[in-house]
């Protein structure tokens, strides 16, 4: 659950997801939220994106339009 692992898994499933659906990266640790706080102010623009509060972790969500 690296952050760049993470990223990757992001960018690949970015590239095979259809119009219209989902990435979903899940289990992020709180100490990694910054990173994906500043992913979301980039991608925001050209995406629908969440950032999503679990119960012990972080969820970070992709629409691709």
């Amino acid at each position: 659950h690296s952050p760049d692992a993470n990223i990757n898994s992001l960018m690949l499933g970015l590239r095979l997801v259809k119009k219209g659906g989902w990435v979903v990266i899940e289990d992020i640790p709180t100490r990694s939220k910054p990173i994906w706080d500043l992913l979301f102010l980039i991608m925001k623009k050209d995406y629908e994106v969440h950032i999503l509060k679990a119960r012990h972790s972080y969820i970070f969500l992709v629409r691709k339009g």
